[in-house]
């Protein structure tokens, strides 16, 4: 009995040990808003890449990412991310179906960042046909 409590305790301190390796870091975006301009109303698909600054002193990675809108769709950095290294995240947004003016979501990302959930706010807006003023283009990339 008395080495099944000892093998359990060694299992329980390795565990510890483990988890304990996993560091966190922190993350800087470029901006707090993820703005992805204007598009007209004749179905563009508007395609940027954010960037940030992983300001901790590991490895940033990226454990997942989810939008508030089936519209939009993500790229997060697959590889980790070396402290005081740049990273990208490509978004791409169709908005054909949304309404004329202005559209607001939120995007969400797990990573090992302490807390390890992160959320950011993304805008855009629709204009009336032929009157785009940027980043629009009939295909995403």
């Amino acid at each position: 009995m008395f080495k099944k409590i000892l093998f359990l305790l060694s299992l329980s301190l390795i565990s510890f040990a483990l988890n304990a390796q996993e560091s966190t870091t922190t993350i800087r975006f470029d901006s707090d808003v993820f703005d992805m301009g204007e598009y007209p109303s004749d179905s563009c698909v508007v395609t940027k890449v954010f960037t940030f600054t992983n300001t901790g002193q590991a490895p940033l990675y990226f454990y997942g990412s989810r939008p508030d809108c089936s519209c939009i769709t993500m790229d997060v950095p697959k590889k980790p991310v070396r402290p005081g290294e740049n990273g990208s995240i490509r978004v791409t947004f169709d908005g054909h179906a949304k309404p004329e003016g202005r559209f607001l979501s939120w995007i969400y990302f797990r990573s090992n960042t302490d807390p390890d959930y992160y959320r950011i706010r993304l805008q855009a807006t629709k204009l009336p046909p032929r009157k785009c003023r940027s980043n629009c283009r009939e295909n995403a990339d």
